[in-house]
């Protein structure tokens, strides 16, 4: 099989599409090597445009007669057939965010324990920028996070910023911008740790304590594989994130079909639990940056584009990395004829279990190989939405609208076949072969689907941990409702425990002696008001952590009030997954008030830890976590990793509305210091008085008169406060020489400027 670009031929349709470095798992350093460097440029381009790189100059391309050119400007009729690479996408139109001229952006596949560096230059016009690590816990370098507010300052348009970190944990992980919703316009990538391969003399090392999950122990003996990919799914929009999320900001997504549109209006869907799906509607879906458009759901694509191929060999094992970077929909992912062993979550291992589906969440890695069968051929790799056809509608919504869950495809294709469509067909699930799907949201499908449902506390860690009891040392607990409480004025916002989280107007982290937050006022967030926050939590340094995520509201009502499930994510931690509940357990919880903002067991025993049904010997490791509509996920971590992180829901219009809080784990002291010269930033203001002080001690300008004071002496650096003013009429020829002086010396600085760009846009230019 040939690593590189690749021409993909269907029907009349011939497209070279960009080289395979997002799809392939290649090493790019050796695993000797103790440093492994990478280059990120940011920039803004549009998908369906092809771009000369010599000249920047960009062509729109276009289908025509099942062929696809590009327009030239010289004639706007004048077609010119494609041969060059272009990011398709779903085939419209839009500005996206690229890395390096890629879409998703490149795949970076590292050893453990290398350093990684990777400096990030932002090139976008406009817009600033940070990079998060998910899934590494930068342990000891918490500054390299990349969360703007919290750990470091926004990159800014023309700015460079280096990352250095650690490669750790092994497995499958990712990078994505954590800055508003960039991540839904293509700013993500994955991140492959492999286990660095020891010498027979060299003993193993284990890091950190067993409970969080940074330990290189827990192997299972996988077949030799014979190839490894990068399978990204994703949702797609017309629109850019910041059109998406103004609408969503402003209860606006009803109109989204258009606002003069009197004929359409978008109806929320659900899945099969009757729990929510998402507020905005699902349009279309990417596998490695590659997809079509089909308005309505339907079975025909807009433009008929060239999607993912996997080339493949028969009776070999392949493996599969399954991300989601999706802003809103959860993915069931399957393959036609094969069954998948699913083998890792979150870059942890888990005991194989067989499948014929595995559905991945927002921020979640599922790790699956397949083994090919010996005849061959072409099969489609489906990731379909968990819309249901058969969810109940609410009340507002049209009882009769149907519900088709929205698709996205890729193909397997065996070596010696044909580039064209498959043919092939999913599993029919019965009565007496039933499915099985790993990783569903909810406790079970409905009777007539015939799916066996394998939940995550149902997976178990192939290495037994020996985790330690609430009562052997400090034990933090604590409930965190993942919800949209109507506070006063019936508004539904996205928050936690009843407050929505408002970022730091610095990052505390690296300038913890300015004030960064803006507190809770306990009063009026208690009372049911509106609660716009910096919410934070603060652990004990080392004490053992249990969070009881849940997402309710009291009554839970599928009818009026949204209750959905969100995939929650924690900073600088993987977490042991020890019990979830459902709908059907909520009698498990207690809520003192209605809007359920300080909940805690019915059963007052449970408390600190005293849970019947815990998995405590091996349970799976994760740092995002799906939590069920109505219902809870109990998880445990140490606190030994001092810094400032972030936790949240990671459907991406929920965490930037408020869905989010902020983790102080132990004392500032004990927290890793930033590197010298690293960037500080925050919000300045100051008083009139201030502003006057100011005046007076460095401006040539008198506070009295709107003029200049023409008697003031100026020093050699234009100030007018060393040299003694003798009102003789030499020293104010000087003053007016020095002055006329000053002034040309500046524009002379300024005219060079001018002329320096004057050349670069010249030289553009030709």
């Amino acid at each position: 099989m040939t690593i590189g670009a690749s021409v993909l031929i269907i029907g009349l349709i011939a497209v070279t599409v960009p080289a395979d470095n997002v799809r392939d798992v290649i090493p790019k350093c050796s695993p000797d090597a103790k440093i492994c460097e990478y280059d990120f440029t940011i920039t803004e381009q549009e998908t369906m445009v092809y771009y000369d790189r010599l000249k920047y100059k960009g062509y729109p391309v276009i289908k025509k007669n099942g062929t696809f050119y590009r327009r030239l400007p010289e004639n706007c009729n004048e077609l010119d057939p494609l041969t060059d690479e272009v990011v398709t996408a779903d085939g419209r139109y839009r500005v996206a965010y690229f890395i390096n001229d890629h879409l998703p952006g490149p795949t970076i596949t590292v050893y453990e324990d290398q350093q990684v560096v990777v400096r990030v230059h932002n090139r976008l016009l406009q817009d600033g920028t940070t990079i998060h690590w998910h899934g590494l816990v930068q342990w000891d370098t918490p500054w390299m996070d990349g969360v703007p507010a919290v750990t470091q300052c926004a990159i800014n348009p023309q700015e460079s910023f280096t990352y250095r970190f650690i490669a750790y944990p092994t497995g499958t992980h990712w990078y994505h911008s954590h800055l508003g919703a960039q991540r839904t316009d293509g700013l993500f990538g994955a991140i492959v740790v492999l286990g660095r391969p020891r010498k027979d003399d060299e003993p193993e090392i284990v890091k950190g304590d067993s409970t969080t999950g940074r330990t290189n122990t827990d192997k299972v003996v996988l077949p030799e594989f014979d190839g490894d990919f990068m399978l990204i799914v994703q949702d797609w929009f017309r629109d850019e994130s910041r059109t998406i999320l103004t609408r969503y900001l402003a209860e606006l997504q009803r109109f989204t079909d258009g606002y003069d549109n009197l004929e359409e209006c978008h109806y929320k869907t659900q899945q099969p639990d009757g729990s929510e799906v998402g507020t905005i509607g699902f349009e279309s879906g990417l596998i490695n940056g590659k997809g079509y458009y089909t308005p309505h759901k339907s079975s025909k694509p807009l433009v008929e584009l060239p999607l993912e191929t996997f080339e493949v060999i028969p009776d070999k094992h392949y493996r599969f990395r399954v991300l989601n970077p999706s802003m809103n929909f959860a993915f069931r992912i399957s393959v036609d004829g094969h069954q998948l062993q699913v083998i890792s979550s979150d870059g942890n291992q888990i005991n194989p279990v067989t499948a014929n589906a595995v559905i991945v969440h927002g921020g979640e890695r599922f790790d699956f190989y397949i083994k090919t069968s010996q005849n061959g051929g072409r099969f489609w790799i489906r990731a379909e939405t968990l819309e249901s056809y058969n969810g109940r509608p609410y009340e507002w919504d049209h009882p009769k609208r149907k519900q088709k869950p929205g698709e996205v495809r890729a193909i397997l294709k065996y070596e010696g076949f044909p580039n064209s469509h498959p043919d092939s067909s999913p599993k029919i699930c019965s009565a007496d072969d039933p499915c099985v799907v790993v990783n569903c949201p909810f406790l079970e499908y409905p009777d007539n689907k015939h799916i066996t449902c394998i939940n995550i506390d149902k997976l178990t860690s192939p290495k037994s941990y020996s985790l330690p009891a609430p009562e052997d040392r400090e034990f933090y607990e604590k409930f965190l409702n993942f919800h949209f409480p109507a506070a006063a004025g019936g508004v539904l916002r996205s928050m936690v425990n009843g407050r929505q989280f408002v970022m730091p107007s610095s990052p505390p982290l690296i300038d913890g002696d300015r004030p960064f937050s803006h507190p809770c006022d306990e009063e009026k967030c208690n009372a049911g008001e509106l609660c716009k926050c910096t919410h934070m939590l603060k652990l004990p340094y080392s004490s053992l952590v249990q969070f009881v995520l849940l997402s309710h509201v009291t009554p839970i009502k599928w009818e009026g009030v949204p209750a959905s499930a969100h995939p929650v994510h924690i900073h600088g931690h993987h977490f042991h997954v020890l019990k979830v509940g459902y709908k059907a357990m909520n009698p498990d919880l207690y809520c003192p008030t209605g809007r359920c903002h300080n909940a805690t067991w019915t059963n007052q025993s449970w408390i600190g830890g005293h849970i019947p049904g815990l998995n405590e010997i091996n349970p799976p490791l994760k740092d995002t976590v799906i939590v069920p509509a109505g219902g809870y996920v109990v998880i445990r971590f140490l606190a030994d990793n001092p810094g400032w992180w972030i936790m949240h829901c990671h459907l991406e219009l929920h965490q930037v509305e408020g869905m989010t809080l902020l983790l102080q784990e132990g004392d500032e002291s004990r927290m890793s210091d930033a590197p010298p010269g690293f960037p500080t930033c925050g919000g300045f203001d100051w008083s009139a008085e201030d502003f006057e002080t100011k005046l007076k001690s460095k401006s040539t300008y008198s506070t009295d008169s709107p003029v200049p004071n023409e008697d003031a002496d100026i020093d050699d650096d234009g100030d007018d406060h060393d040299v003694p003013n003798t009102n003789s009429a030499a020293t104010s020829l000087t003053v007016k020489y020095r002055r006329t002086e000053t002034f040309l010396r500046n524009n002379l600085i300024m005219a060079s400027e001018i002329l320096f760009y004057f050349h670069i846009i010249l030289s553009v230019i030709h």
